[in-house]
């Protein structure tokens, strides 16, 4: 009993003076990230999103020029020229000056605009897809970040603990109470500790540089990223039912409904390509030789006897229905998608409301309880270490789930398109 009397005095002292030789750590909070700065400077700066809006401009573009008619054809024809006896040269010559214009019927020029138009809003949601995306993205990360940090901060908690615990044990060691065992083990365990905490910081840095190059920065310029209150209880309680009304303009679903379009208006085009367009011309026809004019009228009709686009129109058809089962198939595999996460979202809840409720308060009072049963010399420095453990193990698990639920509820957004809720979030 005496030995663990003496143990407990010169824990104490040495705690006592780790306490107070260590420095208070100075934080500058102008390096820390609010997840509202990380998503302004992503939605700014994001070089893949910027090519989408230069998509987006091409698009436009192509639907003005898809308004314009086809240009008239100038034509100039000359007979009687260069020839012989009275058609010498160009004395009897008989030139033709006409205009020729191919009028585009049966709605052909109504459906490239309405083709166009489409092919605009498929890049616009495309652009929306991406955006969504990438603030699933942002979202995920930024939870990682501050969960690698609070890691991070338990590991030198942890190693601290073991320093200034081994000064005392060194100390014993000397005095004879303690065998040179027990520092090496105490060696082994600050060792390891130290190891994981270069694991985690180094871990933390790749985070980091992942969440910088969201917005095309190669070299991290944030110390941190800002934590806010989360509580779970108070979190979004949105029921399945309503979350899978929302599915209907999921951005998936926008994009099958308008290439369905799209198909759709190009089976009407092929069949307008069965009727083809009439080309009408007219024009002024000057004789030279009596120096007299007359007017030149005409019209040309293709005749559909050997093409009549029956390939393409069978093609269309086909596709048509491709995309009704795609369409179906879709909203299934989405249908499916979503309710796996709404469950995992739930259960992740429960984890961690248990966590905050009962798993950390009462590993919390296991370790208090040994620590001072420790102090009385009732339990091994082994005790304390494995009540310490798993105090440090249950808060972590707890971060690290705290990450998760954040990630689960940027994929229930992005997944039916509520880019509102991505951008509301809050750590």
């Amino acid at each position: 009993m005496t030995k663990y009397v003496y143990l407990i005095i010169g824990i104490i002292i040495t705690v006592s003076q780790f306490a107070i030789a260590a420095p208070e750590e100075t934080h500058d909070p102008s390096n820390d990230l609010l997840r509202e700065i990380v998503r302004e400077r992503v939605l700014v700066n994001n070089l893949e999103l910027k090519a989408l809006e230069w998509d987006i401009q091409s698009k436009e573009a192509l639907v003005r020029q898809s308004k314009t008619w086809k240009n008239p054809e100038f034509e100039v024809e000359a007979e009687n020229v260069l020839g012989t006896g009275t058609n010498k040269g160009f004395d009897n010559a008989e030139t033709t000056y006409k205009f020729s214009e191919e009028f585009e019927l049966w709605g052909k020029r109504g459906m490239r605009f309405q083709s166009s138009k489409l092919e605009l809003a498929l890049s616009k949601n495309r652009y929306r897809q991406f955006k969504l995306n990438l603030l699933k993205s942002l979202d995920s990360l930024f939870a990682q970040v501050v969960s690698a940090q609070e890691k991070v901060d338990f590991a030198k908690e942890k190693v601290q603990l073991n320093e200034a615990l081994i000064t005392e044990i060194k100390r014993l060691v000397k005095a004879g109470r303690f065998s040179s065992v027990e520092e090496k083990r105490a060696r082994i365990r600050l060792s390891k500790s130290r190891l994981t905490e270069k694991i985690l910081e180094k871990e933390l840095l790749i985070l980091k540089y992942q969440l910088s190059l969201l917005w095309g920065d190669e070299f991290h310029l944030f110390k941190a990223a800002m934590k806010t209150e989360f509580n779970p209880e108070k979190e979004d309680t949105t029921s399945l039912n309503v979350l899978k009304e929302q599915l209907a303009s999921s951005p998936e679903m926008e994009r099958l409904q308008m290439e369905k379009q799209v198909v759709n208006l190009h089976l009407k085009a092929d069949k307008s390509e069965a009727l083809p367009n009439p080309t009408l011309f007219g024009g002024i026809k000057d004789y030279q030789g009596d120096r007299s004019q007359t007017w030149v009228l005409g019209a040309a009709f293709p005749i559909p006897i050997f093409d009549r686009n029956v390939g393409h129109i069978s093609s269309a058809k086909a596709n048509l229905e491709k995309k009704n089962k795609e369409i179906h198939a879709a909203k299934l595999s989405l249908s499916l998608q979503l309710t796996d996460l709404f469950y995992q979202k739930n259960l992740t809840i429960t984890h961690l409301v248990s966590f905050k409720t009962m798993l950390i308060p009462d590993a919390q009072d296991v370790y208090n309880d040994v620590r001072q049963g420790y102090l009385k010399g009732r339990y091994s420095y082994l005790d304390l270490f494995d009540a310490q453990d798993s105090l440090f193990e249950i808060k972590e698990n707890y971060a690290e789930a705290v990450a998760d639920f954040h990630r689960i509820g940027a994929e229930i957004w992005a997944l039916i398109g509520n880019e509102v809720q991505l951008k509301g979030k809050t750590l």
